[in-house]
């Protein structure tokens, strides 16, 4: 039986054997522990099931490159990443910040570090790590060129990250038209 099944018909049953304030008073707490049981220990939301993206075709999206990274980390038998919506977010203000000034480096020429842009998402992190490309045309191939890179290698296939985020797009970035990526990796505080 399924869990939530069982609970409800455990519910039923003490429900039927209560008076009417009791009852009430029985499904308030009752409530308040499913609500509670379903916070997330040390988030500020609540639970929700994991993304993980799944790879369709090798055209340049985010879902491509995440489900490719999770396949990379397969190989060596580790977990798949969750998509993270404010990992997302943060990629994706990196990525609007290096076309904006038009710069190609981990820190921007004001000095703004990489770990800003996570905190500005609200993502509490242990651990946190950034990969960057451009000129790439196809999800295999920035895949493939970040794998071919040691420190780019050492980001998709560390053992404690659990969650990542991407931002891919099309722009004009130095001089040219071609697709610029940002990934961004997670271990979340507990």
């Amino acid at each position: 039986m399924l869990p939530l099944v069982r609970e409800l018909v455990f519910v039923a049953i003490v429900a039927m054997k209560l008076s009417k304030l009791h009852f009430i008073l029985f499904i308030l707490i009752f409530a308040a522990i499913v609500v509670v049981g379903n916070k997330v220990v040390g988030s500020d939301s609540f639970a929700v099931p994991a993304v993980y993206p799944v790879y369709t075709d090798n055209t340049m999206t985010a879902e491509n490159e995440m489900a490719l990274i999770n396949q990379q980390r397969a190989t060596v038998k580790l977990p798949k990443l969750a998509e993270s919506t404010k990992l997302d977010t943060s990629a994706c203000d990196k990525l609007n910040d290096m076309v904006k000034y038009q710069y190609w480096a981990h820190v921007s020429p004001s000095g703004v570090q990489p770990w800003h842009w996570f905190d500005v998402e609200g993502y509490k992190y242990t651990r946190a790590g950034e990969n960057l490309a451009y000129g790439q045309q196809d999800a295999q191939e920035l895949v493939t060129a970040w794998m071919n890179s040691p420190e780019h290698k050492a980001n998709i296939l560390d053992k404690n990250y659990t969650e990542q985020g991407m931002c891919i797009e099309q722009v004009q970035f130095m001089g040219q038209t071609t697709y610029l990526s940002v990934s961004h990796f997670g271990e979340p505080q507990k």
